[in-house]
């Protein structure tokens, strides 16, 4: 989402295109393999899903049924079946990642390290180019014990030598608002300037005209549209669809790390340039200008074939500042560590950690100038990043 704004007299905004990046994680059932075991609650998140993004951070999570003292994975694009053909993705590249007990090539990672049985697993590997094409790519993992940790550094994804648990994942490539997948199980998110909760909108259809939305906050003056210091909001509209067990979270992102608001162009920081801020979690405050948003009302799409699901505010009153919100916020934290300038964003709907079809919510963002607010243009790019949990 890009938000732009030129003041002179008064202060303008002139909100552009918002290109929703939205992580697919699918999970699927490899065929049960003699001595090896099913690893559970595996996933895999995308700091980016856009086809030939580069330096993306991959957050690999499993629970292995064994100890073990390491672990490789393996991207292909045929299949997620441990041990099954496997050739690597258009473009894909694992090789930029390293780091203590990593060994990288272009579609393997091997860690060492120990795991112990029925423990999470978590592991973030950055430096790693995705996929030039919107083909399927699957992550298989694959983990040894101590007594064939060596299998592990010989192994490939068709000869695996002696292993303990597998599993596979499927993981959606897009370059548009929309991520469908015909797998075991599958995701559709979408965000358009309409509401795609009227007939005729069903499974994201019929956004074309709408994509990518474009907001104008502010009070049309001639030609232009001004931003003052009374508050003045747009509307943009998503819709979500996944049958994954335990739901999906959509978070919000910003470009503008060390402001977390609109950057005014020409500053020589976004620190400096700040000159509307992140309304935080104590709302807008019109007396000095700042930007938010709150969630509107959660809906099902007229027509759907069987909607089911909850869309509602990511977390609760303790941690997340969208919950039960009232007035328009943005979590913005100094530091960048989390909060919408974090590299995952900030978690803004979630699904209830259950299944949702053609569920809808409308986000609505405000903003005001301050009587001090410095004439400029001032912008923000912003993303919103889903993310199923299988």
């Amino acid at each position: 989402m890009r938000f732009s704004s030129n003041i002179n007299r008064l202060a303008r905004v002139n909100m552009g295109a918002l290109a929703a990046l939205v992580a697919l994680v699918v999970a699927a059932i490899a065929p049960t393999i003699v001595s090896a075991a099913q690893l559970s609650t595996r996933s895999v998140a995308l700091s980016s899903s856009s086809k030939g993004a580069t330096g993306v951070k991959y957050t690999v999570k499993f629970t292995p049924t064994q100890d073990a003292a390491a672990y490789d994975i393996f991207f292909c694009k045929e299949s997620p079946v441990a041990g099954d053909t496997c050739t690597a993705p258009t473009g894909f590249d694992a090789s930029g990642v390293s780091g203590s007990g990593i060994t990288a090539s272009t579609n393997k990672i091997e860690v060492t390290g120990d795991l112990t049985a029925d423990t999470p697993v978590s592991a973030e590997f950055d430096g790693i180019k995705n996929p030039t094409t919107t083909d399927p790519l699957y992550a298989r993992i694959v983990t040894y014990t101590t007594a064939n940790v060596a299998a592990a550094g010989t192994a490939t994804a068709t000869s695996l030598g002696a292993f303990a648990d597998e599993g596979g994942v499927a993981i959606g490539i897009t370059d548009t608002t929309e991520v469908s997948a015909i797998v075991q199980e599958s995701m559709t998110f979408c965000v358009a300037g309409n509401d795609l909760s009227q007939t005729g909108h069903a499974n994201c259809d019929n956004t074309t005209g709408a994509l990518p939305p474009t907001l104008k906050l502010g009070d049309q003056v001639g030609s232009d549209t001004i931003l003052s210091t009374a508050l003045s909001t747009g509307t943009i509209y998503t819709q979500l669809s996944t049958n994954a067990a335990s739901g999906a979270v959509v978070s919000l992102q910003s470009s503008t790390k060390g402001c977390g608001g609109l950057v005014r162009a020409g500053a020589d920081t976004n620190a400096h340039g700040c000159g509307i801020a992140p309304a935080l979690t104590s709302g807008v405050d019109t007396s000095t200008g700042t930007f938010g948003v709150k969630l509107g009302t959660a809906s099902a799409t007229t027509g759907a074939e069987s909607p089911i699901g909850t869309l509602q505010a990511a977390g609760t009153s303790d941690s997340s500042a969208y919950y039960n919100s009232t007035g328009y916020k943005l979590n913005y934290v100094l530091g960048d560590g989390t909060g919408v300038t974090s590299n995952y964003g900030d978690p803004i709907i979630d699904t209830n950690n259950a299944p949702v079809n053609n569920e809808n919510m409308p986000l609505i963002f405000a903003a005001s100038a301050g009587p001090n607010t410095p004439a400029g243009t001032y912008s923000a790019d912003l993303s919103l990043v889903a993310t199923a949990k299988f």
